[in-house]
């Protein structure tokens, strides 16, 4: 009767510690929460008033990037930043609570979330670059502006997505590179010949004013 009773004993112990146990990490892991999102709103509006002091949206007016991202540029930068302090909170909580596949997979997504940024950064720049491009191609008012243009804007972003891509874990972009060498070297011998033609229609009456010169 003692050892069942002792037997009992310890197994209400044992359930009173874990009970304590889990409403402490649960009130550490809202507390943990908690914090991390004030952090995360003040991060945000830190980086809004910066980039607003900058005049970042104005700098980026003339280039459209308002219509690709559908909203205020200095707004989608700052909430990137909170989002990203929220997601190493989530990563610390979950890490404090030993809950371990969690745990890994947002401490995953902390590892990932700067390259897949740099990846829409060198997108970004890469479709600036293309506009400005393609403007001032077209305000050249050059033979076939319209067509070279449109073939300079497609060209930059090809490169700029084989750039883009490995950020996105897509490391193999050999058959996209060897795509690109094709199209440079199509590019080139097709100027050449185009320079060719185009000098030889130009010289053709000084040609013959030589030829009919040499057979006076």
């Amino acid at each position: 009767m003692e050892g069942i009773i002792e037997f009992g004993q310890i197994n209400w112990q044992t359930i009173g510690t874990t009970i304590v146990d889990v409403i402490i990490k649960a009130v550490a892991f809202l507390i943990i929460l908690l914090i991390g999102y004030l952090v995360a709103k003040i991060v945000e509006g830190l980086v809004a008033k910066l980039l607003m002091g900058w005049g970042l949206d104005k700098k980026l007016q003339n280039l459209g990037v308002k219509k690709i991202v559908g909203t205020s540029p200095t707004r989608v930068i700052a909430k990137i930043f909170e989002y990203y302090v929220l997601l190493i909170t989530l990563e610390n909580a979950f890490f404090y609570v030993n809950i371990t596949p969690l745990y890994e997979f947002f401490h995953t997504i902390v590892l990932l979330v700067p390259h897949w940024v740099l990846g829409a950064i060198i997108i970004l720049i890469g479709f600036i670059v293309a506009k400005w491009a393609d403007k001032a191609i077209k305000e050249s008012r050059m033979m076939f502006s319209e067509f070279i243009s449109g073939i300079a804007w497609l060209l930059i972003m090809y490169i700029t997505v084989i750039f883009a891509l490995p950020k996105f874990g897509f490391t193999d972009v050999s058959i996209l590179q060897d795509i690109l060498r094709i199209i440079l070297w199509g590019i080139s011998i097709g100027t050449a010949l185009a320079i060719g033609i185009g000098f030889g229609t130009a010289l053709q009456p000084t040609a013959k004013k030589i030829l009919k010169k040499l057979k006076i």
